[in-house]
């Protein structure tokens, strides 16, 4: 056990760090240039300290501008009461994220976050699996500055719910909803019409997007650098040249990076000039015809006939 003397020691030394604190002005300089560099952990630890330290950082937590959850270091002991701690009173949030926050987040957590903090521009809610339609109803309702959306992973996304967000939110430059399995051309071509200043859109294992989704991003969305269309089996070599067609005519020539890995129906034969428009693509040249002419090779061989 410590003794008295311990004691008394460590509270005066504690209040002593209070004072030091207390004499600095908490806008200008303790938020800004101390508890900005300090991690959410270290934060709560502070909270505990005291009553005074408690009702500083529930001031500080207030005034936040970003809340970055992805960089919780334990994010299995985080929870909904931490995040009611963070955001109950906060009224002025512009960048939220939630990134793998599905063990704990719900709709009924973040709905009146995203109703109180109609100043949001980012939101990132990748993998948090037990939200729903509701959430995203109330961001694209009450949420008209988003310039950046990370819907990455979340299968429960609608089409109905989606074309609110997006229609209601003509300035987004970055838009991920990949795995967002219910969306199709027809969403993605409503995107391009209603956002046509974005710059990075990946719909990356969108199945049912096609090379319509690419033809009207290049020829609505003249700001576009990034594109990721991964795993969209059902883009092919023509929906490649007609990106191309774009870039060359000058109405896309703002493309730097075209992501095309596991789309099978895309050749060699249309990637190349991209290459030679300086464009990059995440796949080596001919890896993809190699490794469909090795499994073409193997099926040959199953077939031979090995009898003498």
């Amino acid at each position: 056990m410590y003794s008295y003397d311990f004691l008394v020691e460590t509270r005066f030394w504690d209040a002593c760090a209070m004072d030091m604190v207390s004499s600095l002005p908490l806008h200008d300089v303790v938020f800004p240039k101390i508890f900005k560099y300090l991690s959410i952990e270290e934060l709560f630890t502070l909270r505990m300290v005291s009553k005074t330290y408690c009702h500083t950082i529930k001031e500080y937590f207030k005034q936040c501008l970003k809340l970055d959850l992805s960089q919780v270091v334990n994010k299995t002991k985080f929870t909904s009461d931490a995040f009611k701690i963070l955001t109950d009173e906060n009224e002025v949030l512009q960048d939220l994220n939630l990134t793998d926050a599905n063990h704990w987040l719900t709709d009924d957590l973040l709905v009146p976050v995203v109703c109180s903090c109609p100043q949001l521009n980012k939101i990132d809610v990748t993998n948090c699996t037990q939200l729903s339609n509701r959430s995203l109803c109330m961001m694209g309702t009450y949420c008209n500055q988003l310039t950046h959306v990370t819907l990455q992973g979340c299968h429960w996304v609608d089409k109905d719910n989606y074309l609110v967000l997006v229609s209601n939110n003509p300035n987004l430059l970055f838009l991920n909803v990949s795995s967002c399995w219910s969306l199709d051309d027809e969403c993605m071509c409503i995107t391009a019409n209603k956002c046509n200043k974005l710059q990075t859109v990946s719909v990356s294992k969108c199945y049912s997007v096609s090379d319509q989704t690419i033809e009207r991003l290049a020829s609505f969305c003249s700001e576009l650098q990034k594109l990721d269309i991964s795993g969209c089996w059902r883009v092919s070599d023509n929906g490649i040249r007609i990106c191309v067609y774009w870039v060359v005519e000058e109405y896309c020539n703002k493309l730097k990076e075209l992501c095309v890995k596991d789309c099978q129906n895309v050749t060699e034969r249309s990637l190349k000039r991209l290459r030679d428009l300086k464009i990059k693509v995440d796949i080596a040249p001919w890896s993809q015809e190699i490794v469909r002419n090795v499994q073409f090779g193997v099926f040959q061989l199953g077939s031979i006939n090995l009898q003498i």
